[in-house]
């Protein structure tokens, strides 16, 4: 028989009640944090090529590895939030995390290790920490759905700028990669950790195995609509792709351009500040706009983010921001537009297969920029395929979602 957490009962109970939920939702919020400094990942990019000895094309398509697998991984994940409970999936989070940098910061005697702490690990410790909070936070606000989702993906953009600042504090005192790599893992993990442990499972989460996925079923639902789910996948695939290009490369960028170390840090930090705020702003404007004008006017805000990029150097900063800005849309509107076309029911089942080419994006993206850079050894080229791949996107999606 389904179970849940929550009492008619008045008085204490519906104290008790109040408190759990507080609690369970600030934690997810740290742990959104926490998780969201895979975004600062360019800062220790620097490091690596110079201490580490790691070319820069390896670096981002460690990046996009990541990236692309945290989002296959998130397919199963949320089957086994049903299953095991906040506690768990947050508890385990943080034991990947803390084990996949540990991993990571030997990189320097062994590069393997880096890319199997980041890959094994810190991929799968990011699918089970992203996907509890939000669902999580739901269930335990299902008056305030959107403002919680907003503040739990906000948290997540915004944790690179937390990291960053770290990562920048550290390293100016002369630390090693290596070892503010073992310091992050350590404190960070352990946050995570803590966090899970003080999550309580929310009401309408019943204490049952979830079901195995219909496979055929989920099929069927796309097929009712295969134009919708091009449209969405457009939308996640070459909406993210100009960003994953430069997200990863973003202190790079800053000093190509002759920008100072500390000059080109606050690129990161503006970039994570931007990805927030951004997700907060296209969440709240899909909610009130034609989806189709909304998709079309973010997928034209990268591709003026990728212009100001290549053509204003002293903008930088404000470019960093607004890049950051636009690329956080799709992934907020494409959940939109899939309860809209497919029913809230289904958002489960058919987001996820969708999410992947946002995984695929990450997985072409910030090698292709790497490879481009090191047989370039300018950003021009890289900046060129990110704007030809959001032009393609505009067009691509305004004609799949043209009146029939």
């Amino acid at each position: 028989m389904k179970r849940n957490m929550q009492s008619s009962k008045p008085g204490s109970t519906d104290l008790s009640h109040k408190a759990m939920r507080l609690i369970s939702v600030s934690a997810g919020v740290i742990v959104q944090l926490c998780l969201g400094g895979i975004y600062a990942f360019s800062a220790f990019v620097p490091s690596m090529n110079t201490e580490w000895g790691i070319p820069h094309s390896r670096t981002q398509l460690l990046f996009g590895l990541t990236v692309f697998l945290f989002t296959v991984v998130m397919i199963y994940t949320g089957r086994l939030l049903i299953r095991h409970g906040p506690r768990k999936m947050i508890t385990a989070s943080g034991l990947l995390f803390l084990a996949g940098y540990l991993l990571a910061s030997f990189g320097k005697t062994n590069p393997w290790l880096l890319y199997t702490g980041y890959i094994l690990f810190v991929s799968p410790a990011l699918a089970a920490g992203y996907v509890s909070p939000i669902v999580s936070g739901i269930l335990w606000y299902p008056n305030h759905r959107g403002l919680i989702t907003g503040i739990a993906v906000a948290g997540y953009g915004a944790g690179g700028v937390i990291q960053t600042a770290v990562v920048e504090l550290l390293l100016s005192r002369g630390l090693s990669l290596q070892t503010v790599m073992l310091r992050l893992g350590l404190i960070w993990g352990c946050v995570i950790i803590v966090s899970g442990l003080i999550s309580f499972r929310p009401p309408g989460m019943p204490v049952t195995e979830a079901p195995k996925p219909d496979r055929l079923k989920i099929r069927e639902i796309i097929q009712s609509s295969k134009r919708d789910f091009a449209a969405i996948a457009v939308l996640l695939g070459f909406g993210t792709i100009p960003g994953l290009m430069l997200i990863g490369a973003i202190k790079p960028i800053g000093l190509y351009w002759g920008l100072s170390p500390e000059s080109a840090s606050l690129g990161v930090a503006a970039l994570a500040i931007g990805n927030g705020a951004g997700r907060i702003f296209w969440g709240f404007t899909a909610d009130r706009l034609y989806p189709r004008f909304t998709a079309a006017v973010n997928l034209s805000a990268v591709l003026f983010s990728i212009i100001l990029f290549a053509c204003f150097p002293l903008l930088f900063i404000f470019s960093a921001f607004f890049l950051g800005f636009a690329y956080g849309g799709p992934l907020v509107i494409a959940p939109h537009q899939t309860a809209r076309v497919y029913g809230s029911i289904n958002v489960s089942a058919v987001y996820p297969a969708a999410l992947t080419f946002h995984g695929a994006a990450a997985l072409a993206g910030a090698p292709l920029s790497g490879l481009l850079y090191q047989y370039t050894g300018s950003f021009t080229s890289t900046f060129t395929a990110a704007g030809l791949f959001a032009g393609v996107g505009i067009l691509s999606y305004l004609m799949l979602t043209r009146k029939k």
